[in-house]
């Protein structure tokens, strides 16, 4: 999770994307563990992040 976090906030790369670079099969199990342990959903994460 920590991972994706960075690569949320610091790359271009889509959410999908980083969820089956961390090792998910599928967006709903990635988007659960990460709002579980960060309090935000990953669309949430990127957007704060979003420099465009």
């Amino acid at each position: 999770m920590d991972r994706a976090r960075e690569l949320l906030r610091n790359t271009s790369i889509s959410v999908t994307d980083i969820c089956f670079m961390t090792g998910f099969e599928n967006i709903t199990p990635f988007s659960r563990a990460f709002k579980e342990r960060y309090g935000s959903s990953p669309i949430s994460c990127k957007q704060q992040y979003s420099f465009t």
